[in-house]
């Protein structure tokens, strides 16, 4: 696109260095005093940008080349700003159109009404501080704030809606909810377990790694995040009888939410049964996770996974090999 007649945005706000794509865009479109869709309105409507998950979408050459040249901003400075380069890490294809396991929505075309998937989730405390939303609300498996060590907050507490930063209007603040104006940053957060900030410590540093060690074998994060998943996924499904959830030395603050689907759990409750996962993938591997597997039958992969998982999810050969390593009569745990 030729841009000798499109008029540059005039003195727009820096990004962050951690900041969401739809969190900066909306800082913007709240500094001119309209809202994002107004601000694409103009030169880049025909992308229907303000419909879209912006951190993850895949836009053309000609998108990121008018948002540049409006923002001043290089295109690998935007780029930087979404999420896609967690692809193959994470989890093995981050999905534009259908739900991810580990990634949550912040598209402005999610209505409170319609609860399909959870969205962006936040620490009060560093919203206050910094004034945008980070990389990690965009991630389910971050729900303790490592730096003030509490719980993050993903709905109004006023209005139950959910975090939408890209479709606030003026003149509500960035740090406001978008439905009510309610100040998410004054929430006073409940303080998480040690455990817990364990574990969201040391699954941020297997992600910035792309590595981490297990039974003194070397395994990517991939591995390792589908592992915690299956796990974490297993754990609620028997949260209701399994004395795992009960007896386990990290304690449950809040119950589960009447949903069977975990991305629809509340953070302190996800915080929890992930701890919990990140304990026995890391330390009682050959004990306590037996144990929960021989309980619950769940030994073959077609039980590991359910009826609810798509036909793309793969489980890493090395855990069913230790799992039948460890299905011997000489290594069988009591329960």
């Amino acid at each position: 696109m030729q841009h000798k007649y499109i008029k540059q945005w005039v003195s727009p706000l820096q990004p962050q260095k951690d900041e969401l794509l739809s969190s900066w865009i909306s800082r913007v479109a709240l500094s001119y005093y309209i809202n994002s869709a107004e601000l694409f309105s103009k030169h880049l409507i025909k992308y229907n940008a303000y419909k879209r998950d912006l951190d993850i979408a895949i836009f053309d050459d000609d998108f990121w080349s008018t948002l540049s040249y409006l923002s001043q901003l290089s295109v690998f400075k935007l780029k930087s700003m979404q999420i896609l380069d967690l692809e193959g890490k994470l989890q093995k294809k981050i999905y534009i159109n259908h739900r991810n396991r580990w990634i949550v929505a912040s598209s402005g075309n999610i209505y409170p009404n319609k609860r399909k998937s959870k969205s962006l989730r936040f620490c009060p405390l560093c919203l206050k501080e910094k004034g945008y939303y980070s990389k990690d609300s965009k991630l389910i498996f971050i729900n303790v704030c490592t730096k003030h060590q509490v719980y993050m907050q993903d709905t109004c507490p006023k209005c139950n809606s959910i975090v939408l930063p890209i479709r606030l209007s003026p003149p509500k603040k960035i740090h406001e909810c978008f439905c009510c104006g309610y100040d998410l940053s004054s929430i006073n957060p409940q303080k998480a377990s040690t455990g817990e900030v364990e574990a969201v410590e040391f699954s941020k540093g297997v992600l910035s790694s792309n590595i981490f060690l297990h039974q003194n074998h070397i395994r990517t994060a991939l591995d390792y995040f589908t592992v915690l998943f299956l796990i974490t996924k297993n754990l609620h499904r028997f949260s209701k009888k399994d004395r795992l959830l009960m007896e386990h030395r990290i304690n449950k603050t809040n119950l589960p939410s009447s949903s069977p689907y975990l991305f629809l759990q509340p953070p302190s409750y996800l915080a929890y049964i992930t701890a919990i996962s990140y304990t026995l993938l890391t330390k009682e591997w050959n004990r306590e996770l037996l144990g929960f597997i021989k309980r619950n039958k769940l030994m073959y992969a077609s039980r590991l996974l359910n009826k609810r998982e798509n036909v793309y999810y793969m489980i890493p050969l090395w855990f069913l090999r230790h799992l039948k390593q460890l299905w011997t009569p000489k290594l069988t745990c009591t329960i």
